[in-house]
């Protein structure tokens, strides 16, 4: 048996009180389950007491309370109460085995459960007979109560096992209550009282049955009394009423007694006639077989009157006065249809018989009482067994089925579909028991029943010609045909196909008597095709009849022909012109199909408006022999004649709330400017093998190894987060989300995915985001995931989630037009559509100056306000639609949707100009990257004049904005102040290829890529130009590396181990790398720290006011017209770098691996330092230093520093067998190994120095990122 507390069902507890002592838990079981139709987990019944565990909880526990009051047991009134609370003091134990435990025992091993604290128990009673003792201890104990229910079982000595449960108000009170009575009634008299229950009467009645029961003698109802007044309030107050005086108790015994008694002699008086009592046997008193959940449920839903104990008035319903031989009676309503499915239970069975009274539409059960009971409870059984509907018979119906062919049908029927029939008020009832059959009889009827037709006639007819096709068509078809005196119309209703035939065998008739005219319309595309193409075949047709003539009718309207003749001849001429007209087809443009977008309308609808296109549409007409319907949306829909956008998918929006919604759209998710994306990864954390991954890595190149560094420390995780910012500002969300999918499995896939999506989304939440974007989950050759099941979970749970979540706004689901089309068809299943729309991104900005927003300017067009687009050719078929249809769609294409794109890195500079230009021409500028380059593209579409005449302006300005490229883009007149937020905005969208003093920006390569679509090297080598720099960068270089040289330190420090003290240096030579394509990553980098920190509101902190040690050396002594290379915003400055002079070709051209450094103090990354006296350090080989005069290398790196974490020789991670960094530490919690993504981490580490420590002698800086620092100067020099 479940603990009631330690499962956690207390709000599923009841209490019945009341209970005949012959009830037991199984009978008591099934009373619960029919009368308030709830499962029951489990019962325990104590002295007429009985506590429920229910499956679920009651919803009015007025209404439960009143059904079990009207279902008496044995004469009994149920009463019904909920358990109030737990008692805090109290506790109550079970399984107390005869004579092994007794009072004083008990109330010694509860004091030691509380370390032997005496006089914590206020009375301990054991009742050996029912195994049961109740402790109630004192206040300030209620953490031992606590402590005894936090496990069932509890050992006493060796081998003796109790059960501590807890003690529920409104039963283990009253029971406790009817123990105490009970034993002082015993006491008295031992053998007359034993087995009185008490009822407990509960707050849950209506106020009519309070009424009555308060007008009550005594306050009993139904020879039952309760006695609030004497058994005093639950709980621990009515624990009082147990020290009372002996003579308190009898005087309460003595009211039982009289209780009893009158119980006693109500006996034989009238119960209710289907009692719950019949469930038992009356003569051994033992319980019938009993019945399943689904048994009960049947009973209590079908039966009228399953229990008809006494009701709150004392009334019985359906029910005779039982005579001495108990006879008895029962009806149950019951149709013919039903009837005819249970046959083989009526009859004559023992002492009982069952007949159908088929006039009164009813059963009846007659006999002896046990047997009525038994036979009725089958007839309810079989009666839910039985599936029922019923169709209304109009008219004459019911006479039409009633004749024999109509019987013979429904025979039919029934044989093939198992179902019986009756006609009851008008109406054919049908009934099976299988649900199926009777649906599929009951589509099959609705079709062809209750069919009218109505025939309309202005011939005169012979009444005898009519009264014989009556007769006739009534005797061999299922119809009756009818006519009003002075009426033109005749009536056929009946059977569906025998109606037709009889309209069928009229109409010929009729014929008979007619001389008729005829009309032939021909309205819409066809009439205006007719009236520009007149037909000499239509004026030979009708030269058949005695007269015609034709009506053209006003453009765009109906098209009439009038003749007159005879019915066959009229019927002919029909015939021709419906067949002629049918050669005349309408072929429409499918712009999905054709590909043509919702933007390209827009450009087809400005055009179509033209002079220039009219005058070509209409000559196109003349040609080809056809009539061109050209419906446009309404022009002053659109906001503006030409636009610039991104990339532009159809979309398809759902609402799902007020404030948030559902878009489903054809795209790359890497695109979508969300808070969050969404992508997919196997098992093997690999992004190269899924088409999405592939999509962001070309987007953000890191991703994937962080992904991998996430997973290390997260293995069995199946969502992993990255953070943003990311070092390439393709995508500015606040975070990508990898998901982790195996193959499907159709046990286990939909609830993993179902998980999935709500993790996804609470970390989303954690973000702060309102917006994501999913791809299709598991959709494709890899995952092989059924599209239907994708499209139901995602749409299910997308709904679900954001119903529960306001926090999030939008959710996209980005994919492929298939799956797109899968995806729209379940969200209209359940939601509202917002809109189809082909914009994505809303102008929010009225200014040039943030070219973000203006990059992305949509001019959105609104197709609900505009209307739709219809362009259709209606011509013959003997003239080629198809082919016409496709020259037309050519037309277009060549003057509404011409064509251009143009290519060149430094498009958006020129954005503002280009973008008023397109406001005044009909063309649509797309930008973009060209998938093969990934360099910035335009694409114009539009009026085939205006594209040329754009294509013309924007190349004439880029021929212009070439010959006057300034060095720097950066420090051109449109960059706002340095060291202004609005400053690391505008870096951010600009990528710098190199510096403005290098020699390559002079030379073609440098052009070639700026202007061409390719790169101009071919290997690895090729790509780094080394160049001697001019005397001014010389001068300043070596000064910067002998100011910077501290003989005093040299030779100090376990690094510096071989090498001389007061060693002195000589500048042989300083050359610089110029590897464009080293220096790009490195730009790239720097761009995403200028995005960082503008959307962080903040620039980096100085570091000259930071760092202890104050600026850095190399920034202070460097020359000023070095500094302006340098972005102090973003903390980019100078350092020193020792390196072997074998790498240095390594290092120039792929620059530094952090990977291939081991054993450092900070971890694996790039060490760089202010002094040349710490880089001289690792130039060559500690165990074999180089001779004095022999040529040594170092290098003079450009550094990305950002925000640094400064540590000092104090600091754990720096002392001896400390583990390394792995990565700059997290800024909120610093961690290297911080996995929480609303966190940030420092962009490097910082070593302070310490000049009374070798160990830190010098004051280091460490990146962990190669993309942070590029080779830019080598300088050669020696020893002396």
């Amino acid at each position: 048996m479940p603990r009631p507390g330690k499962d956690k069902i207390d709000q599923y507890l009841v209490v019945l009180d009341n209970i005949p002592p012959s009830y037991d838990e199984n009978l008591m079981t099934e009373y619960v389950e029919v009368v308030l139709d709830l499962g029951v987990k489990f019962v325990k019944i104590i002295e007429g007491t009985a506590l429920f565990s229910l499956e679920e909880d009651i919803k009015d526990l007025k209404v439960a309370s009143r059904k079990v009051k009207r279902e008496s047991l044995e004469g009994q009134t149920i009463e019904l109460m909920p358990v109030e609370k737990r008692a805090d003091n109290s506790v109550v134990i079970y399984d107390i085995k005869p004579n092994t435990l007794d009072e004083t025992s008990l109330k010694k091993f509860i004091e030691q459960k509380f370390n032997g604290a005496d006089g914590c128990v206020s009375s301990c009673t054991i009742w050996s007979e029912h195994h049961l003792g109740i402790v109630h201890l004192k206040a300030g104990f209620e953490r031992l109560v606590e402590k005894l229910l936090k496990k069932a079982k509890h050992n006493i000595g060796y081998s003796m096992k109790i059960v501590i449960e807890p003690f529920y108000f409104n039963f283990h009170d009253i029971v406790e209550k009817k123990l105490y009575s009970l034993k002082s009634v015993q006491n008295a008299s031992p053998s007359k009282y034993k087995g009185v229950q008490h009822s407990r009467k509960t707050d849950l009645s209506d106020s009519e049955e309070e009424s009555e029961s308060s007008s009550s003698s005594g306050n009993q109802r139904c020879g039952h009394g309760t006695k609030d007044e004497e058994s005093g309030a639950t709980g621990s107050d009515g624990m009082n009423s147990y020290s009372e005086s002996s003579s308190d108790c009898d005087s309460e015994f003595e009211n039982v007694r009289r209780e009893q008694e009158e119980i006693i002699v109500n006996e034989g008086k009238c119960v209710g006639a289907a009692s719950i009592t019949d469930l038992k046997d009356s003569d051994t008193g033992t319980g019938k077989a009993s019945l399943s959940r689904s048994e009960n449920k049947q009973i209590a839903k079908g039966s009228k009157q399953v229990y008809s104990g006494n009701n709150p008035k004392g009334e019985q319903e359906n029910c005779v006065p039982c005579t001495v031989n108990n006879r008895d009676r029962k009806e149950e309503a019951m149709s013919e249809a039903q009837f005819l499915l249970m046959k083989e239970q009526f009859g004559t069975f023992n002492d009982c018989t069952v007949c159908f009274k088929k006039e009164e539409k009813k059963v009846v059960i007659e006999g002896g009482m046990k047997d009525v009971d038994e036979q009725y409870w089958k007839i309810l059984f079989g009666l839910k067994e039985i599936e029922t509907t019923s169709l209304e018979l109009t008219g004459s119906m019911p006479k039409i089925i009633d004749k024999q062919t109509g019987k013979t049908f429904l025979t039919t029927l029934k044989e093939m579909e198992l179902v019986e029939f009756s006609i009851e008020n008008n109406n054919l009832l049908l009934a099976s028991r299988k649900l199926a059959s009777l649906s599929a009889a009951a589509e099959k009827l609705k079709g062809i029943l209750n069919y009218k037709e109505i025939i309309t006639s202005t011939y005169e007819v012979p009444q005898e010609e009519l009264d014989s096709l009556k007769e006739k068509l009534e005797s061999q078809l299922l119809v009756e045909v009818s006519w009003k005196s002075n009426s033109e119309e005749i009536y056929i209703e009946g059977f569906k196909d025998d109606v037709l035939k009889a309209k069928n065998e009229t109409n010929k008739l009729l014929e008979r008597f007619n001389e008729v005219s005829g009309e032939f319309l021909v309205d819409g595309d066809v009439a205006n095709y007719l009236r520009k193409n007149p037909s000499q075949k239509i004026s030979s047709i009708l030269q058949s009849v005695t007269d015609w003539n034709y009506d053209e009718g006003e453009e765009n309207g109906t098209l009439t022909y009038k003749f007159k003749g005879q019915i066959s001849q009229v019927k002919e001429v029909e015939d021709s012109l419906k067949s002629f007209v049918e050669n005349i087809v309408t072929r429409e443009i499918d712009f999905k199909n054709e590909g043509i977008s919702d933007a390209d309308i827009k450009l087809i609808t400005q055009s179509c408006n033209t002079t220039d296109v009219k005058k070509k549409l209409s000559e196109f007409e003349s040609q080809k022999k056809c009539f061109l319907k050209i419906k446009l949306p309404n022009e002053t829909a659109f906001k503006a004649k030409g636009e610039i956008t991104g990339k532009i998918p159809i979309s398809d929006t759902f609402s799902v709330t007020t404030s948030s919604c559902i878009q489903i759209k054809e795209g790359d998710i890497i695109d979508e400017e969300m808070d969050v994306l969404v992508c997919v990864l196997d098992e093997s954390i690999n992004l190269r093998k899924t088409q999405i991954g592939k999509a962001f890595i070309r987007c953000v190149p890191e991703l994937n190894d962080r992904f991998q560094i996430i997973q290390i420390d997260n293995p069995d995780s199946d969502v992993l987060t990255v953070p943003g910012p990311f070092s390439n500002s393709y995508t500015s969300c606040l975070a990508i989300c990898g998901i982790v999918l195996s193959k499907w499995d159709e046990d286990t896939s939909p609830a993993l995915l179902e998980n999935i999506i709500t993790k996804v989304l609470d970390e989303a939440i954690k973000l702060g985001a309102k917006s994501l974007a999913f791809p299709a989950l598991g959709h494709g050759r890899m995952f092989k995931f059924p599209s239907d099941k994708v499209s139901q979970i995602m749409v299910d749970s997308f709904v679900s989630h954001l119903t529960s979540k306001p926090e999030i706004e939008k959710i996209c689901i980005v994919t492929d037009e298939e799956m797109q089309s899968n995806l729209k068809l379940e969200a209209e299943k359940k939601l509202q559509k917002l809109s189809h729309n082909i914009a994505t991104v809303e102008n929010n900005s009225d200014t040039e100056d943030d070219m973000n927003q203006d990059m992305d300017e949509n001019i959105v067009m609104d197709l609900e306000e505009a209307g739709d687009i219809e362009i259709s050719i209606t011509i013959a078929k003997t003239d080629k639609p198809n082919a016409t249809l496709k020259s037309l769609i050519e037309l277009i294409r060549k003057k509404c949707l011409y064509s251009a794109d143009l290519g060149h890195e430094m498009l958006s500079v020129l954005f503002p100009v280009i973008k008023e230009k397109v406001k005044t021409q009909i063309t649509h500028v797309k930008m973009h990257s060209d998938s093969v380059t990934n360099k910035s593209k335009i694409t114009i579409k539009g009026l085939d004049k205006d594209v040329k005449k754009l294509e013309t302006f924007i190349q004439s300005q880029l021929n212009a904005f070439e010959t006057t490229l300034r060095n720097k883009v950066l420090e051109s007149g449109n960059a706002p102040p340095r060291n202004t937020i609005e400053f690391l905005r505008y870096a951010s969208m600009i990528t710098e290829m190199c510096p403005s003093y290098w020699d390559f920006r002079r030379g073609p390569s440098f052009l070639q890529r700026v202007f061409g679509n390719y790169y101009p090297f071919r290997t690895q080598e090729e790509h780094t130009i080394t160049v001697n720099v001019d005397k001014k960068t010389k001068k300043a270089i070596t000064e910067l590396f002998e100011q910077t040289w501290d003989p005093t330190k040299s030779g100090r420090g376990a690094d510096a181990r071989g090498l001389q003290a007061n060693t002195n240096v000589e500048i042989i030579n300083v050359e610089r790398v110029e590897n464009p394509l080293l220096f790009e990553p490195y730009s790239s980098t720097r761009k995403s720290l200028f995005e960082k920190y503008a959307r962080m509101g903040s620039l980096c902190h100085d570091l000259g006011s930071t760092l202890p040690r104050g600026q850095i050396k190399t920034t202070e002594i460097l020359e000023d017209f070095l500094k302006e290379q340098l972005y102090h915003e973003v903390n980019e400055h100078f350092l020193f770098h020792g390196t072997k002079i074998e790498l240095i070709d390594s290092l120039t051209q792929r620059g530094p691996d952090p990977k291939l450094c081991t054993n450092a103090m900070l971890g694996n990354g790039v060490y760089l330092a202010e002094t040349s006296t710490k880089s001289d350090q690792y130039t060559d080989q500690r165990e074999s230093r180089a001779q004095k005069g022999e040529e040594l290398k170092m290098l003079v790196m450009r550094v990305l520093l950002g925000n640094t974490y400064v540590m000092n020789r104090n600091h754990p991670r720096v002392q001896k067998g400390a583990t390394p960094l792995k990565r700059p530490p997290c800024v909120q919690c610093e961690s290297d190994l911080c996995s929480n993504t609303s966190h940030f981490e420092y962009d490097s580490v910082t070593l302070d120095s310490d000049p009374n420590d070798n160990r830190v002698l010098f004051r280091e800086f460490v990146v962990y990122d190669i993309s942070r620092c590029y080779p830019e100067y080598i300088i050669t020099y020696k020893r002396k």
